[in-house]
């Protein structure tokens, strides 16, 4: 995925190769920086043409490879969306983001495969992890891990600070209940080979 992938992590295979294809899609989030290091070293002297560092920075400015060579490449748009289950999983991107120009294939999995439930609103809540909605959401998990324990669960959240909110208060639920707890202990065990996790949207991207 061409627009998660830094310029400086594309240059060295770009260089390798004969020919270049470069596939991803400029509507998804760019790559986090989170995970970048702080150094700023200033190189003031020219790079030497046909190096990664010449080739590199030529890309300055770029946040990923798909960003900085989105000009220079032709372009042609795949349409068909095949990888969810569902059609219904996909239609508000398809609708709002896309404008309806993909191709989307109907679900055979029944009714069940996209569920809303609004959360109360509560005056006054943070906007951006409203009490009510973590509570929601926590109420959800364990429900999960009581009636569906042999299925994996993921949750992702829009923002860290809502992640770190869920998880603390799972923790703060399953401290208050100790039966609880240790009917859950498998479900929440992290040394499962698909554990239970609660992360962040830039971090499962």
């Amino acid at each position: 995925e061409a627009s998660q992938i830094p310029p400086a992590d594309a240059v060295t295979s770009m260089l390798r190769g004969r020919k270049l294809v470069v596939a991803g899609d400029d509507k998804q989030l760019p790559p986090t920086a989170f995970f970048a290091s702080g150094s700023t070293d200033d190189d003031s002297e020219e790079p030497e043409p046909g190096t990664p560092a010449a080739l590199l920075a030529g890309t300055s400015g770029f946040e990923s490879i798909l960003d900085a060579l989105g000009s220079v490449l032709g372009f042609q748009q795949l349409t068909w969306h095949y990888r969810s289950r569902d059609e219904r999983l996909i239609a508000f991107s398809n609708a709002l983001i896309y404008d309806r120009t993909l191709v989307t294939f109907p679900g055979a999995a029944g009714s069940s495969v996209l569920t809303y439930v609004p959360a109360p609103s509560r005056p006054g809540a943070d906007t951006n992890s409203p009490a009510p909605e973590v509570d929601v959401v926590v109420d959800f998990i364990l429900r999960h891990a009581r009636e569906r324990p042999a299925e994996s669960l993921g949750v992702i959240t829009m923002g860290i600070k809502h992640r770190d909110r869920i998880e603390e208060r799972l923790r703060d639920r399953l401290r208050q209940d100790p039966e609880l707890a240790e009917e859950l202990a498998g479900f929440f065990d992290e040394r499962r080979e698909e554990r239970f996790f609660v992360k962040n949207l830039e971090r499962v991207q």
